[in-house]
């Protein structure tokens, strides 16, 4: 029955997502009509464009280790909140994750229940953790990192597909100010 009711809430959740485009545009994993297909073209674009210039690309893949494991559920809470996501849904999930205990089986038999405070359950862990990192591309550009152009009205910052991201950028510089914006992610500040 739970798998049922937060499959139905979690398909509400997307759907009010996308209805709002609180989704980037950049992020293609887990999403109706879009996939790795996307982001491919894009990024061959991308070269394409720089070629065409003689002009210099520099790019980051990152894959996030345990990105859906590793986020704080308190600070999603908060961003879901921000975003205007109705607070019957936050509490619904939430309600979800309070209740949620980790039970060990080791040698000496079954630990006490662990409260589970990071990470999500399997099979909704690609939307929310696509909530979760919904605000990046605007942290990037409020902190100095420029989108690459493509074209005269296309800007690419990221490219993302669930958890694994494409950073592109014009120089040494402006990739590696993308890098250190994106230490911050693992760190879970809101």
């Amino acid at each position: 029955m739970s798998k049922l009711f937060t499959t139905v809430i979690q398909n509400r959740l997307y759907k009010w997502c996308e209805e709002k485009n609180i989704l980037p545009e950049s992020q293609a994993g887990f999403r109706k009509k879009r996939g790795c297909e996307d982001q491919m073209f894009c990024l061959n674009a991308l070269i394409q464009s720089r070629l065409s210039r003689n002009a210099k690309l520099h790019v980051l893949f990152v894959d996030f280790k345990r990105a859906f494991d590793s986020v704080r559920q308190e600070i999603l809470w908060e961003k879901m909140n921000n975003l205007g996501i109705s607070a019957k849904i936050i509490n619904i999930l939430r309600s979800l994750y309070d209740n949620a205990n980790l039970i060990v089986r080791c040698e000496e038999g079954l630990t006490k229940p662990i409260p589970v405070t990071m990470g999500y359950f399997k099979g909704k862990s690609p939307l929310l953790f696509s909530i979760y990192i919904s605000d990046l591309e605007n942290y990037m550009e409020e902190n100095g990192a420029s989108p690459v152009n493509v074209g005269k009205n296309n800007k690419i910052n990221q490219l993302l597909f669930a958890d694994d991201t494409c950073v592109p950028a014009d120089t040494k510089i402006g990739l590696q100010k993308k890098i250190n914006i994106k230490q911050i992610l693992p760190r879970n500040e809101p």
